[in-house]
């Protein structure tokens, strides 16, 4: 994210294609707290994840936010590496470990931020921070 914002770049490994679920952190806290003390949720285990997609996505919906022209390139996970370019997106797909986060949202009355809206407020959180 540093690198986006500051440089208009962003370098993705080419041929990367492992998936990942994330969740926005402020559902993460309200999910907790929604199921403290809820006689539904005693003795369950739940995982916070939305759906699946891969770090191209991801930096798409990134740039998308930013609202910038910024450039996507692709290198050989090793050359990022190599030239000391962190690596967030790698691996693939067979290494993707995807849960389904569905059930406490059927449990609750809770439910997830849509991607396209955590990433860009994860965007302009960081825009602040990074910008100066």
């Amino acid at each position: 994210m540093k690198m986006l914002i500051q440089t208009g770049r962003v370098f993705l490994p080419s041929g990367a294609d492992m998936l990942y679920s994330l969740c926005y952190i402020k559902d993460a806290a309200l999910m907790t707290l929604g199921v403290t003390g809820s006689e539904k949720a005693r003795d369950r285990i739940y995982y916070l994840a939305g759906e699946a997609v891969t770090g191209e996505r991801i930096a798409d919906l990134l740039i998308e936010a930013s609202g910038l022209d910024i450039r996507k390139e692709f290198y050989p996970e090793n050359v990022l590496r190599q030239s000391g370019i962190a690596v967030p997106f790698g691996g693939e797909i067979q290494e993707s470990q995807i849960y389904n986060g569905e059930q406490i949202s059927a449990d609750t009355a809770l439910c997830y931020t849509p991607l396209s809206e955590g990433m860009a407020k994860t965007y302009r959180a960081f825009e602040n921070i990074y910008r100066q």
